[in-house]
């Protein structure tokens, strides 16, 4: 009896040693639950340059970690905070890396993105770069990327006047048809946007000239194409002495260069800057009041970049030290009457250290740097 009840105490503790031995080997393979992967908004391959990506996770309270030079991330990476913006020259591919990591999980495995950006096509608007890298997303309020085929332009909803203009200029895209005269609010902004009408410049009141950026005698080959110069998302409040004088006649004077012997292409961009202008009847205008209670600000100035080229193909290839630019910086008042436009001659490197945009951005940087420190 002593010797069966012996092995019966025998037996209970073996299975209770099994059974723990059990819990602690369950215990030991069971993982640690692992914080949700990362996601991103945008998975097409090919983006436009300044495309905005938004990284998330479904696990609360994560912090997202992420590189984008290809590199594996880690915690020393840089933390993600909205957006994250795509952003290089023509046929770059951006490596994008990201996890998660949340207190008490473990991390999320790496995801991985590559980005190929965009090339815009030789002779558009923006084949050497996107000045603000500008985007068609009704959230951008002040920098809004409006693309016809006859220009391409950053608007702002706030000045209700674009930020600049860039455009193409050949010598077959000037002709014979006339000035259309037919100045138009531009159906093109998002529908719930205030889109300027031509009567609201008020020049009886202000005085100041509905301004083309990209000029209609740039546009003179077909209807169509002078017609779309006419939208009021192409122009600013320029003082009479500005538009009509100096203005114009830089405009004249790129005209005579395309059309010359050689004949050359150019690539240009324009814009208004700061805040007041001076007409013949108001002086130091800041804005002009429409209807609607919004407001169209008055630049202080007008500048315009200009790159030019013999006719030829594979254009960025053709640009070097040696290529010639041409750039203004115009006060927006009385003080320009009969000058001449050679007065405001600057660099690129100066309208961009005004201005904060990056105007050619696809040329190699060495041949950049050179060509836009030049006193044109």
């Amino acid at each position: 009896m002593k010797q069966t009840f012996s092995k019966q105490v025998s037996l209970f503790f073996c299975v209770v040693a099994l059974l723990f031995a059990s819990c602690v080997t369950g215990s030991e393979q069971k993982s640690v639950p692992s914080t949700a992967p990362v996601t991103f908004s945008v998975r097409t391959p090919v983006v436009d340059d300044g495309t905005s990506v938004t990284l998330a996770t479904q696990t609360a309270g994560a912090t997202i970690y992420y590189t984008m030079d290809g590199s594996t991330p880690t915690a020393s990476s840089p933390s993600y905070t909205a957006p994250l913006i795509i952003s290089g020259h023509g046929n770059d591919v951006i490596v994008v890396k990201a996890f998660a990591c949340c207190v008490g999980l473990a991390d999320s495995p790496v995801t991985t993105i590559a980005y190929q950006i965009k090339s815009a096509a030789e002779n558009t608007a923006l084949y050497l770069g996107n000045p603000s890298s500008a985007r068609a997303d009704v959230a951008l309020t002040e920098n809004y990327l409006l693309e016809r085929s006859q220009y391409s332009l950053s608007y702002n909803s706030t000045t209700l006047i674009p930020n600049w203009v860039a455009w193409h200029l050949s010598a077959g895209d000037m002709g014979d048809v006339k000035r259309q005269d037919d100045f138009r609010e531009d159906d093109m902004l998002p529908s719930s946007w205030y889109k300027v009408k031509k009567t609201d410049y008020q020049y009886d009141t202000y005085g100041f000239d509905r301004g083309h950026m990209c000029p209609s005698g740039d546009r003179t080959d077909i209807v169509e194409n002078n017609s779309a110069t006419y939208y009021m998302t192409n122009m600013v409040p320029q003082s009479p002495a500005n538009n009509q004088t100096v203005w114009n006649d830089f405009e004249n004077h790129i005209r005579d260069v395309v059309k010359g012997n050689p004949k050359r292409e150019a690539y240009i961009v324009c814009g208004p800057y700061g805040k007041g202008g001076t007409s013949q009847k108001k002086e130091n205008v800041m804005a002009i009041p429409t209807s609607s209670n919004n407001e169209i600000t008055v630049p202080s100035h007008t500048w315009k970049a200009v790159i030019y080229l013999t006719e030829g193909t594979d254009d960025i290839s053709r640009i070097d030290a040696s290529t010639m630019v041409e750039a203004v910086f115009i006060p927006n008042d009385e003080t320009c009457l009969n000058e001449s436009w050679q007065k405001y001659r600057c660099s690129i490197d100066y309208i961009e250290e005004k201005t904060g945009y990056d105007l050619f951005s696809k040329i190699p940087d060495e041949i950049e740097a050179v060509i836009e420190a030049k006193d044109s």
